[in-house]
């Protein structure tokens, strides 16, 4: 699963799932300008995204309005906070390790989903992290058993 953040800025839950194998995740800097020194990111579960897309689509078709949106929740969670999170629901300690800042990172990334929600009348299903980690797990374990 990608979840698509502002500026172009991904985050795949799945290779943090991975993790859980005993393979090492890399968090790219730690000395960023926020509570933790990690990057924080607006991070919005796939089937919501699917649903602003239907929404929008929906909209653009129906009259003839074109609008480019910042799709999110409005509220970010930094990366240490998210590999806590998956710690905390799969009950097992990722290991991780800092590697270097790059240069090109942004510190704080969060989506402001007011003209969308206007736009396509939206409601979030899944903003929650617990619900969006939980789900992450979830499909990794199943996609596993299918492969």
């Amino acid at each position: 699963m990608w979840f698509q953040c502002q500026k172009g800025i991904q985050f795949n839950f799945e290779s943090l799932c991975g993790k859980l194998k005993k393979k090492i995740f890399k968090i790219n800097g730690n000395n960023y300008k926020t509570k933790d020194g990690t990057t924080i990111r607006d991070y919005i579960h796939v089937q919501d995204l699917a649903r602003i897309h239907l929404l929008a689509a929906n909209q653009v078709l129906n009259k003839k309005i074109f609008k480019i949106f910042n799709c999110g929740y409005g509220n970010g969670f930094s990366v240490m906070e998210i590999l806590k999170k998956f710690n905390s629901i799969s009950n097992r300690k990722i290991k991780f390790k800092i590697g270097k800042r790059r240069d090109s990172d942004i510190i704080i990334s969060i989506a402001d989903p007011k003209e969308l929600v206007k736009f396509t009348k939206w409601k979030p299903k899944f903003n929650n992290l617990s619900l969006i980690v939980k789900s992450s797990l979830n499909w990794y374990k199943k996609s596993r058993l299918n492969n």
